[in-house]
């Protein structure tokens, strides 16, 4: 049996690229995005400090994830 899914994909079979960052800030939570090792380590010790929630979107391109930042 076909059938047509559309959960995370446009009307066109585009995967939705949706900004969990954004998401996260609509809740009131802290967000932080970091580009590398220097920013994240940063952003850990300042997340020690906050009393609410937070998120730490981590930026890499796909092509060069070896599984570390």
């Amino acid at each position: 049996m076909n059938s047509y899914h559309t959960e995370f994909r446009t009307a066109d079979n585009e995967i939705l690229n949706i900004d969990y960052a954004k998401v996260a800030e609509g809740y009131g939570a802290k967000v932080y995005k970091v580009y590398s090792l220097e920013e994240l380590e940063a952003a850990i010790k300042d997340v020690e400090q906050q009393d609410i929630s937070t998120l730490i979107e981590i930026k890499v391109l796909p092509k060069n994830n070896d599984g570390r930042l």
